[in-house]
Order: C-alpha cells, then sequence, then structure tokens
C-alpha cells in the first residue's frame, strides 16, 4: 500500500513512493514530472512539461497559475 504504480504514455511501469507523490504541491501522477531518485520535480526548472501543462515558473519553482 506504500507505493503508486504509474504507467506512461507508452506504457513503461515506474513506480515511486506513495510519499514522494504527496511530497508533491500538485500531487502529479505523471511519471516524468518525478526524478529518477523519485523527487517530484516542481523545482526543476528544465522541466519544461510543466509549461505545457499549464504551471508557470517563478520565485524557483513551477507555479499554478
Amino acid at each position: 500500500m506504500g507505493r503508486v504504480n504509474l504507467l506512461d504514455a507508452i506504457f513503461v511501469n515506474k513506480e515511486i513512493a506513495r510519499k514522494e507523490v504527496m511530497a508533491c504541491d500538485y500531487f502529479i501522477l505523471m511519471p516524468d514530472h518525478y526524478s529518477g531518485d523519485g523527487t517530484c520535480r516542481c523545482t526543476d526548472e528544465d522541466h519544461e512539461e510543466m509549461s505545457d501543462w499549464g504551471y508557470i515558473w517563478r520565485d524557483g519553482k513551477w507555479r499554478a497559475e
């Protein structure tokens, strides 16, 4: 019960701990939103998909408009 199984667009399994998803400010369930160590990428300016999802980069992190 402590892990969430996520499928990305090409059906490759990626598991991350539930606590890692819960640590994300926006509880994003997209596998590519988490780095290899499972941490949320809300503070990763290079995570440009956040812009595609409607977030804006401000004050050192991606934020909802």
